[in-house]
């Protein structure tokens, strides 16, 4: 069934109405009114909507059919043919600048008419499904914009050469970047994210496979930080199976391995605490025992005799296996700390003088104390631990001498780069030791602080100092990291509530 064509005609002159209404009857259109003039025209238009408008320029005033069209044209998509018997160059290009459909001088004949009119609602039905396609690629594009810069995992596209094509926001800022053209054009081994090899094995399951799941790597990132990825990737083809490019996703899984580690490690030391609990009471009865003896042969030996000087090294000995044992059960049992608030500073020059003799002539010692009263929240008896312990390892890391630098401040929790893991957002007490000492190597520094583990000489260290240090400032509320540089030195950093208040809501929290 063939659709009715619905026209208005805008013209003044009654013959050539007359005549073009005869045209339009003869190639079965349909005239759905006629205007006389621009104004008319307009309001016609609106209101009965029709497929096309045949408009006169010049009617009522020079150039009134052209301003018509203007206002029709910005209310209603409708095609606009122009008829005039003006030849004038200025007329012509005011007209085509309203962008009409058609243009048609008088005298009109049929054909032309008829050729037009097919020619221009031909031209408008492509063009209304042109701006229906644009519209609907313009949707598509905006929807997968919205969810390309949303995706929380990064995401890539890399050309055959294995060349970055594409990043989302979340791979630019997992990557420690800040904008996605510092990384379009390279590839991950050129910014330094991951090592030659690890990148060569997982391209090679990719052309084997044509995708990878779940591939586990450590990258690096642009602020030189490692972190655990999880990667999904495949390779995207034609229809003729050619190779277009990879895309692929990427999961940052710091943080849950993180939490595993830290899992395991608790069961770690759970164990330790349960055969040290076991092991150290039956050492520290027989242990007892033998110091008990010793002590009565001191006693019955005069010191010139030989016996003396072995029972007196016995004594020494035991007495250092004591130690030990006392710092297995403190590990193995936490015993009830006493916290109360107190001036750290002032606390720290009582204890200015056992530090110096601690450090020995060779090591200057500087206490950076911060002028306001540094108040703490925690069991003095402990925190004076801690220090002494941190101190005696920051002596031992200087055997050549050099300068320990003792600091306190305020500091309010939150985002640090001292600290890997967020600090809640309370007010702290910020301890500072540092050493110039031999520094921490880095591939060590996750074990300090585990139980046993040391770099000195067994005769030397025990391996569980620092490990207790810890668990003092974790039951203090507290928290510790560290820094360090080879033949530079070490800084370890304390933050310890300033207030019961801050205390109470950390262990709400």
């Amino acid at each position: 069934m063939t659709k009715i064509i619905n026209i208005l005609l805008v013209e003044d002159d009654p013959l050539m109405q007359d005549q073009i209404k005869f045209y339009l009857k003869k190639l079965s259109y349909t005239l759905k009114g006629v205007a006389s003039s621009g104004k008319d025209g307009i309001k016609q238009a609106l209101k009965i909507k029709p497929d096309l408008i045949l408009m006169d320029v010049i009617m009522e005033k020079p150039h009134a059919g052209i301003d018509a069209a203007k206002i029709i044209r910005s209310k209603l998509d409708i095609p606009i043919i122009f008829l005039t018997a003006s030849k004038k160059e200025n007329t012509l290009i005011k007209a085509l600048k309203t962008n009409p459909f058609g243009y048609l001088v008088k005298p009109i004949q049929l054909e032309s008419l008829h050729s037009t009119i097919e020619v221009t609602l031909l031209k408008h039905r492509y063009e209304r499904k042109l701006m229906q396609y644009q519209q609907a690629l313009e949707e598509s594009e905006a929807m997968f914009r919205g969810i390309f810069s949303a995706m929380e995992n990064g995401y890539y596209r890399l050309s055959k050469k294995g060349k970055i094509i594409l990043v989302n926001p979340a791979m630019v800022t997992m990557l420690g970047y800040t904008l996605e053209n510092q990384l379009i054009g390279k590839n991950f081994t050129e910014l330094g994210c991951i090592d030659t090899e690890s990148r060569n094995r997982f391209f090679e399951i990719l052309k084997q496979k044509g995708e990878i799941s779940l591939f586990e790597s450590e990258w690096v990132t642009h602020m030189h930080r490692v972190i655990n990825i999880i990667e999904n990737a495949h390779a995207v083809h034609d229809d003729k199976g050619i190779l277009l490019y990879y895309e692929g996703t990427v999961q940052n899984i710091t943080r849950v391995k993180e939490l595993e580690t830290q899992l395991r490690h608790s069961q770690k030391m759970e164990v330790i605490g349960i055969l040290s609990s076991r092991i150290t009471h039956e050492i520290n009865s027989r242990l007892t025992t033998i110091l008990g003896y010793a002590d009565l042969c001191v006693l019955r030996l005069k010191p010139d005799e030989k016996l003396h000087k072995y029972v007196k090294a016995i004594q020494k000995n035991g007495r250092i296996i004591a130690d030990v044992v006392q710092q297995l059960l403190n590990l193995s049992r936490k015993s009830k700390n006493q916290p109360f608030e107190f001036d750290l500073n002032h606390h720290l020059k009582t204890w200015e003088e056992i530090i110096i003799q601690i450090l020995g002539k060779n090591i200057e010692l500087k206490l950076k104390l911060n002028p306001q009263p540094t108040n703490v929240y925690a069991d003095p008896r402990q925190i004076e631990h801690v220090i002494i312990n941190l101190v005696i390892n920051a002596r031992d890391s200087m055997p050549d001498g050099g300068k320990l630098t003792i600091e306190t401040s305020h500091q309010i929790g939150g985002s640090n780069s001292k600290w890997k893991s967020e600090i809640p957002h309370r007010s702290y007490s910020s301890l500072t030791i540092s050493d110039t000492g031999t520094g921490i190597p880095n591939h060590i520094i996750p074990n300090i602080f585990d139980p046993f583990f040391t770099t000195k000489d067994p005769s030397v260290g025990t391996g569980l100092g620092l490990s207790i240090v810890k668990d003092i400032i974790q039951e203090n509320h507290g928290f510790i990291s560290v820094n360090s540089e080879l033949d530079k030195g070490t800084d370890f950093h304390l933050l310890i509530p300033a207030t019961r208040e801050n205390a109470k809501n950390l262990d709400a929290g």
